[in-house]
């Protein structure tokens, strides 16, 4: 859109004008996320949905349990909220381009009535949550989520830790309470790039490393005071995630990535993508920050409780076991 108006109308006053705009638009668009947490999930402020979402509000969930559309939406948040009573969102991050706005989020809250068929513990949780949403006139259109429900379950107790020998991934086998945390952040600062050389950065690392399966490739662009946030609780900074990169990126049979989605701005880039896993695919969403030229800190959230249920691994919840 600049490069437009550089090459039609050369005016100094205009473009900055226009880089205004932009950013006036990211902000409202950010606005409107931070009401959807405060206001609906925090307040349960249900009749706002109305003024934030479009009728024709779609809404991705892979989870179990997860709805399509806004009257469903609206019924899953009351439903957390009745089994969460003190349930709430905390925004850590928003990531905003054009239509679409990226929140990395945190809830917490106190099992304190039924959650799909799971009876009341008095356990507090803690979830990670990274949402992609579509607006379309201000209004939230489209969203895709990934939240650790499988995290939520492990914290109540009912997903058992699953041996070593059954599945590799440490992921199955958490139990203390920080593992469901971001984490630190980290503390390297530099210059913060251009967005669209960012995100050039990170489909090399999918394309040339994931799916040619170059591990070296991969972690070419990963500083060496790389910091990770994700569901591997061993997996924290450059060496371990090193470790991790070149025990599953494997050169004879490379993991094939798809990114469906890609938005940047300022030192951020936010990636969904979808890995197929054969029987199975499992769709994740990433927010990777750059300082000079090289990714710094990684933020990765997955929809792993599918995959284990479709692998057969672990159970669905109660409520689901019979659809």
């Amino acid at each position: 859109m600049i490069a437009r108006f550089l090459t039609a109308v050369p005016v100094v006053f205009f473009l900055a004008g226009t880089a205004g705009a932009l950013q006036a638009g990211a902000q409202t668009s950010k606005e409107v996320i931070r009401r959807v947490a405060e206001e609906i999930w925090n307040q349960g402020d249900l009749d706002l949905t109305d003024e934030l979402f479009v009728p024709g509000f779609v809404n991705h969930d892979p989870n179990p349990g997860g709805v399509a559309d806004l009257d469903g939406y609206k019924e899953w948040i009351a439903r957390w909220r009745d089994a969460f009573p003190d349930f709430r969102v905390e925004v850590h991050d928003l990531v905003a381009e054009g239509d679409r706005v990226a929140a990395r989020l945190t809830a917490t809250g106190t099992h304190r009535g039924d959650f799909l068929g799971v009876p009341a513990t008095g356990i507090r949780v803690t979830m990670k949550i990274i949402n992609l949403y579509r607006l379309d006139g201000g209004r939230i259109a489209e969203v895709y989520r990934s939240y650790d429900l499988l995290g939520l379950g492990q914290q109540l107790g009912y997903f058992e830790p699953l041996p070593e020998e059954v599945f590799p991934f440490s992921f199955a086998r958490r139990t203390d309470p920080g593992d469901f945390l971001w984490g630190d952040p980290s503390d390297v600062t530099g210059s913060l790039g251009v967005p669209e050389s960012n995100k050039a950065l990170c489909v090399r690392e999918i394309e040339e490393g994931w799916n040619r399966g170059d591990a070296a490739t991969a972690l070419e662009i990963v500083d060496s005071t790389f910091v990770f946030h994700s569901i591997y609780p061993e997996v924290t900074d450059f060496e371990s995630y090193r470790q991790w990169i070149e025990g599953l990126i494997d050169p004879e049979e490379p993991t094939q990535i798809t990114i469906t989605d890609l938005i940047a701005e300022g030192d951020r880039v936010v990636d969904l993508s979808v890995a197929d896993l054969g029987q199975e695919k499992e769709m994740g969403i990433r927010i990777s920050r750059f300082a000079d030229g090289k990714m710094v800190e990684m933020w990765r959230n997955l929809n792993a409780l599918p995959i284990l249920i479709g692998f057969g691994l672990f159970p669905t919840f109660p409520e689901l076991a019979g659809r």
